[in-house]
């Protein structure tokens, strides 16, 4: 089974991703191409132009011209936090993970749809606590302003709590941080906070107005 997929990145239209968990030093896909000596390489205006050039230098005398539909591996994007590395064996290139790769690993190029996402889950789950937790404050207090400022205070914790749990440990990972260590502490003390100061935020607001 192969351990990537094709899909449409934001990055260059098609892009490269894991169709499974894959394991740190994992040999992923071949890049393949034509093989040209240097001279070729030089002589040929091909990589002269500002389009993107796929070409690997493999050793002194040859260089990897990759730019071919049946490479697979050229879609692989670029990143600033790569999780791959090539490494040559005679004359082919392979590209290999440098760590463990998630199948659903947030990445440049889906950073804003997981985003949207979240936000998205945040708003429902929000709604459907509200409203549960609306209910049994009305019927223990029978207080439908009560209800609806404890609804509100909800819908805004679990939005919150949905952005900043994805937000806080890509920022952590942005400053070198290991992200399972540090991320709980910190969003649970911004959910806490904001869920604090939406309740008494809005009831101040409420009741003294």
């Amino acid at each position: 089974m192969k351990l990537y997929k094709i899909k449409k990145s934001n990055i260059d239209n098609k892009g490269l991703y894991a169709s499974q968990d894959i394991e740190d030093r994992t040999t992923i896909i071949e890049y393949k191409g034509k093989i040209l000596t240097k001279k070729q390489v030089e002589k040929n205006p091909k990589f002269d132009n500002e389009k993107a050039i796929y070409l690997f230098n493999i050793n002194k005398k040859y260089d990897l011209d990759g730019d071919f539909k049946y490479n697979t591996a050229r879609l692989i994007n670029h990143s600033c936090n790569p999780n791959c590395e090539v490494y040559g064996t005679g004359l082919k290139v392979w590209v290999y993970a440098i760590r463990a790769i998630a199948k659903k690993e947030l990445s440049t190029s889906n950073f804003n749809r997981v985003v949207g996402k979240e936000f998205i889950i945040g708003v429902l789950n929000g709604i459907i606590f509200a409203i549960i937790t609306a209910v049994i404050v009305h019927l223990w207090f029978k207080d439908i302003s009560l209800s609806l400022l404890i609804g509100v205070s909800m819908i805004l914790n679990m939005i919150v709590a949905g952005l900043f749990g994805i937000l806080v440990p890509v920022s952590l990972k942005k400053i070198n941080i290991d992200p399972a260590l540090a991320s709980s502490v910190f969003v649970t003390t911004i959910t806490d906070v904001i869920g604090f100061l939406s309740f008494l935020g809005l009831g101040s607001y409420y009741f003294l107005n």
